[in-house]
């Protein structure tokens, strides 16, 4: 770690949209983000070719974006929720060879069924797609998540089982 580290400090303002049907809800926002301070993983390389990675306070870093939630209930005893995001990012290292900035975006999807006496199943799954960093870009990224829940002794208790990254990705 790095004890010198300042803590990041983020300026946020969003604009929105929501729309409720019976069954479906859309929700839309657009975003700005500034943070100061920003915290990112530097490598760097000593003269005898010895790499180091440690994490240090950027100048800042400013985000922009487009974000889409839509949840729908096709029945009582299933849900669905995709989201969608779409930004730029922008992130001034302080100095030039930290300087970056480029476009991504990331896609979520989660659904829920109940069933067998209040028994539920849960499946998510999510992808990040190239992100920018202070040194260059982060790797695509994907996983699978699922879950089973019961309720037990009356609503007293709960038994779950999580299966976390299905797929070792």
């Amino acid at each position: 770690g790095n004890p010198l580290l300042k803590p990041e400090y983020i300026n946020s303002f969003e604009s929105g949209y929501s729309k409720f049907w019976e069954k479906h809800t859309f929700i839309g926002n657009a975003y700005y983000k500034q943070t100061a301070n920003m915290i990112q993983r530097v490598r760097t390389v000593d003269t005898l070719g010895i790499a180091t990675t440690n994490f240090e306070n950027l100048d800042q870093a400013q985000s922009f974006g487009l974000d889409f939630t839509l949840r729908s209930k096709p029945c009582k005893w299933w849900t669905v929720t995709a989201n969608f995001n779409f930004y730029q990012t922008i992130i001034k290292g302080g100095e030039s060879e930290l300087n970056n900035e480029g476009y991504s975006w990331f896609v979520k999807g989660n659904t829920s069924f109940t069933f067998w006496k209040n028994t539920q199943l849960q499946i998510s799954g999510n992808y990040n797609a190239t992100m920018p960093s202070a040194q260059g870009t982060i790797n695509p990224m994907y996983s699978m998540d699922a879950g089973m829940r019961k309720d037990v002794m009356k609503g007293k208790g709960t038994l779950s089982l999580n299966c976390n990254d299905i797929f070792n990705t």
